[in-house]
């Protein structure tokens, strides 16, 4: 059975809170190719994939990944998501302690490649559920309400419910982040463009084994018209949200005050043409508008 755990066991889009600055905005990302990636918060996932210690950590079975600073700008992200309210997909890799839903296929691929799963690792035994390195690293663990999907396979939906999920939760459009991009996220991606989910992949929020393979992966991702959607930065996706996670300032204050004093003396001019009962009015004690009806100016 599929492993996905979520604090709020339904994960409904109905009653869940909206930031007020969100509520109804679309956004727009700048992506690469001068393209725009536009989503709406209410409609929309981050998905980080396989954040876990086994691949982050130095001393990691399968780490570690090519980019050291990933992990502190995946904490930036994160941050700015759940602010702007984007519902949170926490997906791992890893198999049961007994290993009876590890394939015999994923067991030898894995010896071939050194980190037979199920064996000890430095972590604990590799990429086994309840294991040190089975675990998310701290920085970027998930809170309550956030969903938890556990495969068995290098995409996330092909051994779980996390469609089902995102059906559930209204949710069209997906953002791409973790490890490793050549491999499971690169698989996952190819799963929810396949269900006509909108994606978009953060291209310095994943990371490889080398460079010359997460390269390869977001040509491969804008290849043929951008095939497999939308690539953005971890900075430009911040930068979209964020107009929604500021409040009302000073100065917006002062220039809409500004505005309307405007529309009142241009009301005031016009007036001028008119008989004097016309005319507009400021009382001095409620900071409204006068006019001297003797020298015919504006005056406070």
């Amino acid at each position: 059975q599929p492993s996905t755990k979520c604090r709020n066991r339904h994960w409904r889009s109905e009653g869940r809170g909206q930031n007020a600055r969100t509520k109804g905005m679309k956004k727009k990302l700048s992506s690469r190719g001068g393209r725009w990636f536009e989503f709406d918060p209410r409609r929309t996932a981050l998905v980080l994939i396989d954040m876990q210690r086994d691949f982050i950590d130095e001393d990691g079975a399968c780490g570690p990944c090519s980019d050291s600073s990933l992990v502190p700008r995946l904490q930036s992200v994160l941050g700015a998501a759940r602010r702007a309210k984007l519902r949170i997909v926490h997906t791992r890799y890893g198999y049961k302690a007994d290993l009876s839903d590890l394939r015999e296929s994923a067991r030898r691929h894995s010896k071939d490649a050194g980190v037979e799963y199920g064996s000890p690792g430095p972590l604990g035994r590799i990429l086994v559920e309840g294991e040190g390195g089975f675990q998310f690293v701290k920085e970027l663990r998930p809170r309550d309400g956030e969903l938890v999907v556990t495969k068995t396979s290098f995409g996330a939906f092909a051994t779980t419910d996390l469609e089902t999920h995102l059906l559930r939760g209204s949710i069209s459009h997906l953002l791409f982040a973790g490890v490793t991009a050549n491999c499971c996220v690169e698989s996952t991606l190819r799963e929810a463009v396949d269900r006509g989910f909108y994606c978009c992949t953060l291209s310095d929020g994943t990371a490889a084994s080398n460079r010359r393979l997460h390269h390869n992966t977001l040509d491969a991702i804008q290849a043929d018209s951008n095939i497999l959607g939308d690539v953005a930065t971890c900075a430009d996706f911040i930068r979209a949200l964020s107009d929604a996670l500021l409040p009302p300032t000073a100065e917006t204050t002062t220039t809409t005050t500004e505005a309307k004093k405007k529309r009142l003396r241009s009301c005031s001019s016009e007036s001028d043409l008119s008989t004097d009962d016309d005319h507009l009015s400021r009382d001095d004690d409620d900071d409204h508008l006068s006019r001297d009806d003797d020298d015919d100016h504006l005056s406070r």
